[in-house]
């Protein structure tokens, strides 16, 4: 998401990959001093994609270079809260925000987007609503502790 704008890269099949993480690239160039957010707190989506893009030659150290934060590892290092865990949706459903599925997470998508790529069949629309919904959240998380301290700088983006 930029500037409240959310945008969609998917790979239809495996020999649209390399396009799409092109576009993607092309699409982040475009933006004045790009900073990467996600959600993990092992640094999954940020190693994935560049490998990804290491596979294809498509400016992988670019990529690497650019500020990139995980805001699971920032609210470990910087929040206690009275929940069992940092995932995305107990700290997202903590703070407020109202979640479209209790159902689907992470490595279930991830399984179904690999299962479509193998059989040829489309994902589901609730997939994308998912993903939506995680990128919409983790904005909700950032905008919720900004009201509740002021202190935190490190998420500016």
């Amino acid at each position: 998401m930029c500037n409240n704008e959310y945008k969609n890269f998917f790979a239809k099949n495996w020999s649209e990959e390399k396009k799409i993480l092109n576009e993607f690239i092309k699409y982040i160039g475009k933006i004045k001093n790009p900073i990467l957010l996600s959600y993990s707190g092992v640094g999954f989506d940020k190693n994935v994609l560049y490998y990804a893009l290491k596979r294809y030659e498509l400016e992988s150290e670019y990529f690497l270079n650019l500020p990139h934060f995980d805001l699971c590892s920032i609210l470990k290092k910087n929040f206690i809260f009275p929940i069992k865990g940092y995932g995305l949706k107990e700290v997202g459903k903590y703070l407020g925000y109202g979640f479209k599925s209790d159902y689907f997470d992470g490595l279930y998508v991830a399984m179904q987007y690999l299962r479509c790529q193998r059989t040829g069949e489309k994902l589901p629309k609730e997939i994308f609503n998912y993903i939506k919904d995680d990128v919409y959240s983790m904005d909700y998380i950032i905008r919720e502790l900004k009201t509740k301290r002021n202190d935190i700088k490190d998420l500016d983006y």
